[in-house]
């Protein structure tokens, strides 16, 4: 056993990572696959690393991790041909499933779905129909001695804040 190999044993135990884990860099990420290649500590380049266990399942949460960063890899059954990452040292996205409902979550913000409905679209509609009724309500004219006209410049305020400013935050957090 050469010097090297003896510091990286010596590493291993030092470290406490069992036999059959180990770190390697992510050279690709395949989001279609749910699969990274890698390269390890030695050199070797190992491709279709599996993000998730079971790998035809599109349901289950899957993190992705960024490119150049380091992960720990283990082997399903001590078999060296069929990996799988244990864990991430940079997550670059993380994306699920449960039953109808799908999330995304990166450096962008969050993507939420459910039975085909997209958060950010509801909620963009919502904020569309509030400037609707200000404008509807801006149209009242109440006769003089029945009550009091509605305050056509504060509920242009309250409009714009809600179809402009708020909109716009809402937008920065969803994608």
């Amino acid at each position: 056993m050469d010097k090297d190999e003896q510091i990286r044993k010596g590493l291993k135990q030092f470290a406490k990572v069992p036999e059959g884990i180990f770190i390697a860099e992510v050279t690709a990420v395949n989001k279609t696959n749910d699969t990274i290649h890698i390269v390890d500590v030695d050199g070797l380049d190992y491709q279709e690393v599996r993000l998730k266990s079971v790998i035809d399942n599109k349901k289950g949460v899957v993190t992705y991790p960024a490119l150049k960063s380091s992960v720990l890899v283990a082997s399903i059954g001590n078999d060296d041909n069929t990996l799988f990452v244990v864990g991430f040292s940079e997550v670059e996205s993380i994306k699920g499933a449960i039953g109808t409902s799908e999330f995304e979550i990166d450096k962008e913000g969050y993507q939420l779905t459910s039975k085909g409905e997209n958060l950010k679209t509801v909620l963009n509609d919502h904020i569309s129909e509030i400037g609707k009724l200000c404008d509807e309500i801006n149209k009242i004219i109440v006769l003089p001695g029945f009550g009091t006209t509605p305050n056509i410049p504060a509920i242009t305020v309250i409009k714009t804040n809600i179809t402009q400013t708020i909109k716009q935050r809402l937008n920065v957090v969803l994608k």
